[in-house]
């Protein structure tokens, strides 16, 4: 049954729900979705929420559940310390009026519409600011910096119309590289190609400076498979992909990589042979397997990956090499690579 309560994270107006045991959801409109412990809730009950770890826990859920739909782990007093860390927060007053440029772009409906900023309590939780009050300045700030026009403004909403500087400030930035050093991989998930991912692409990466590279089936999660692949693109600094097997959802996920100016290497194994081949315009027959090989398929049929350079595998080791070697030569190790 659903109950009026207040957010245990900001102390607005929230829907309650039962949970799991002593575990309850809240539904706070600002914050989003998540489920708190009793034991975390009795133990933070007279906390100052303005501190700077409710700060932070607060833009995680807000984060987890714009991608999701709810926040991804519960609340307990274990949990808090690790949730906080997850944080994504803006490392200075200009990279926070960055993200709030690129939120009102987003949610412009086109070019010259006035984008209305609601609930603003939310966009707080976007930003990390702690006092929602704040938000209507941050807007008026966008206007000082050039980049467009901020509408009156009252205490749960504010409007901003983005100039041309504005946009392209945008555009610019949703193509910046991200800080960060997670790397997806985007390939067939056959267990004939783990030793690939494991051999191959993992100790390449890690020896370049990047963190475990994220493949969504070795993920826990209980979002949505395809909300889970989207959002971690999003946060990615570099995306590999592997041909091998002319996976759909490869292809996919490159060219939603390339199209938000994320860096794409691809890779395919060297002995590999095709089953995706274009019949004729004319021809009824479906599509069979053919004895010629992938690369003879791709400069035959797949025109629009073609021109972009392939690194051509033979043993998971073979490509650990090659791979360090191009991320080096493409200036995206985040580290100075190791010997392998």
């Amino acid at each position: 049954m659903m109950l009026m309560a207040k957010c245990e994270l900001c102390g607005s107006v929230a829907d309650e729900y039962p949970g799991k045991g002593a575990w309850t959801w809240f539904d706070c409109i600002a914050c989003g979705r998540y489920q708190a412990a009793g034991h975390w809730r009795a133990a933070h009950q007279k906390e100052d929420r303005s501190g700077r770890d409710f700060v932070r826990l607060r833009g995680v859920v807000r984060r987890e559940t714009d991608e999701g739909g709810e926040c991804k782990e519960t609340i307990t007093t274990e949990s808090f310390g690790r949730m906080v860390a997850r944080h994504d927060e803006p490392m200075s007053p200009l990279e926070q009026m960055d993200r709030l440029l690129v939120m009102i772009a987003d949610r412009a409906a086109f070019v010259g519409a006035q984008t209305v900023l609601k609930p603003l309590n939310a966009m707080a939780r976007r930003l990390y600011v702690a006092l929602d009050a704040e938000m209507s300045a941050r807007v008026q700030t966008l206007q000082h910096l050039g980049f467009g026009h901020a509408g009156e403004a009252t205490h749960e909403r504010a409007s901003f119309t983005l100039n041309l500087a504005g946009w392209e400030r945008a555009d610019r930035l949703r193509k910046t590289p991200k800080s960060g050093d997670q790397a997806f991989v985007a390939m067939w998930f056959h267990t004939g190609m783990d030793p690939l991912f494991d051999d191959g692409i993992v100790p390449a990466l890690k020896a370049c400076g990047y963190s475990v590279p994220f493949r969504v089936d070795r993920s826990a999660h209980t979002n949505k498979i395809d909300d889970e692949i989207v959002a971690n693109i999003r946060k990615s600094r570099l995306l590999v992909a592997d041909l091998t097997g002319i996976r759909p959802n490869v292809f996919y996920e490159l060219g939603f990589a390339m199209g938000l100016g994320i860096p794409v290497i691809l890779t395919c194994s060297k002995d590999w042979m095709g089953h995706f081949v274009a019949p004729g315009p004319n021809d009824p027959t479906p599509p069979t397997a053919i004895t010629s090989s992938w690369f003879k398929q791709v400069s035959d049929h797949a025109f629009d990956v073609r021109q972009y350079p392939t690194l051509t595998w033979e043993t998971p080791s073979g490509l650990a090499k090659a791979l360090k070697d191009r991320v080096e030569a493409l200036g995206l190790a985040l580290t100075r690579p190791a010997s392998m």
